[in-house]
């Protein structure tokens, strides 16, 4: 696995948790291309960032070090995924946020459209690397869609995590 580029997003944060590695990855789509997902990551005014993005033909770009809380899982609206409703009580105490305990993994493309093979396969070596790197469990509670945190969002489209 290689990154093809690194950038220096500032909308990012220490983790509030310290001494406590990741335990998630979150996927995500980034509904636009990679031009306009650099600008919107590198402006500190938007607040947002993911720690990496794979593009269409499967280049890793990474925006915020695994170490930080990057700025990508937002609002809490009736999650589905276990480990997000097992530490709610914490999320709304405000104790830490969700980016606090997770990576974030954007894919370039829409949500009406499937990723393409080569982000696929880019995304299975990425989070193989971060599972081994952070001692993730490699399941279904640890790996899940932006969509298991706010319902009320479609991100990742048709992205399949099975896959």
């Amino acid at each position: 696995m290689q990154i093809s580029k690194r950038f220096v997003s500032p909308n990012q944060a220490p983790r509030k948790i310290k001494d406590s590695p990741p335990c998630l990855i979150v996927y995500h789509i980034t509904e636009g291309n990679i031009d306009s997902v650099r600008k919107t990551f590198l402006n500190p005014k938007t607040e947002v960032s993911a720690h990496y993005v794979i593009l269409r033909n499967g280049e890793i770009e990474n925006y915020v070090s695994p170490e930080a809380s990057a700025w990508s899982n937002g609002i809490l609206w009736n999650p589905t995924a276990r480990i997000i409703k097992e530490r709610l009580v914490h999320f709304l105490n405000r104790d830490y946020s969700v980016n606090d305990i997770s990576l974030s993994i954007e894919h370039e493309g829409f949500g009406y459209q499937d990723i393409t093979e080569a982000q696929y396969k880019a995304s299975a070596e990425l989070t193989n690397h971060l599972t081994r790197l952070y001692d993730i469990s490699l399941d279904r509670d640890h790996l899940i869609k932006h969509n298991s945190i706010r319902a009320s969002k479609s991100c990742p489209g048709k992205l399949n995590i099975d896959k």
